[in-house]
């Protein structure tokens, strides 16, 4: 919604220079009003492998998520905030380890926080899952690649009230179904750093997360 247009054109521009290129990119326009927005939004419509779909209203971050989630096709969901980049070969070292490992439910990936004006790095190096780990941290959120016809049995981003935490709700659904997430220990997302995201570490930006954070 509204997403700053270089952010955006910096997102695409790592995923539509993917080294895997058997995959389709669904956008979600949630209610956009911004003229920049907008008119990256038109210019990257004409790409083959990208699917854009606009809701007229804002219908939030579960809202905009599932609509995302039910018009996606393929097996697997890789899940990808609008204001964050992965990296060139993300594609091709999650599916590697999916064909060599016998299709796991749910993939997570190694990740850092990054704000690219600065360069700033910083790597999160994880441990394969574990349980209580996971109760205290979302940690295994980015990058995920989540088998979709699961997600849909488990009717995934359907909660309102997880708003500010869908991926734990979604994970622990998986969880609770019996699924153990796989590690993948290779740095795949960069969750960037700015002003309005949490990755800052400012929870005072997104208030609303510590409420639905609670409830899951």
């Amino acid at each position: 919604h509204n997403t700053d247009r270089k952010f955006l054109g910096e997102l695409a521009n790592t995923i539509l220079n993917q080294t895997y290129k058997n995959f389709e990119w669904v956008i979600v326009d949630n209610g956009s009003t911004d003229k920049k927005t907008l008119e990256l939004l038109n210019i990257l419509s004409i790409q083959k492998n990208i699917k854009i779909i606009t809701s007229k209203s804002n219908l939030g971050i579960i809202g905009g998520t599932r609509l995302g989630f039910q018009n996606a096709k393929g097996d697997y969901v890789l899940p990808v905030d609008h204001d964050d980049l992965i990296a060139y070969d993300a594609l091709q070292v999650m599916s590697h380890f999916i064909v060599n490992n016998n299709f796991p439910p749910i993939l997570y990936s190694d990740e850092d926080k990054t704000n690219p004006e600065t360069r700033l790095g910083a790597p999160f190096f994880k441990p394969d899952f574990d349980p209580v780990m996971f109760f205290n941290n979302c940690y295994i959120a980015h990058l995920c690649a989540i088998n979709r016809k699961i997600g849909v049995e488990l009717d995934i981003y359907s909660d309102i009230k997880a708003e500010g935490c869908h991926d734990w709700d979604t994970l622990y659904r998986f969880i609770k179904n019996g699924s153990i997430p796989f590690h993948v220990p290779e740095i795949l997302y960069s969750w960037r750093i700015h002003p309005a995201s949490t990755a800052s570490g400012v929870v005072g930006v997104k208030p609303y997360t510590v409420t639905s954070q609670y409830y899951v």
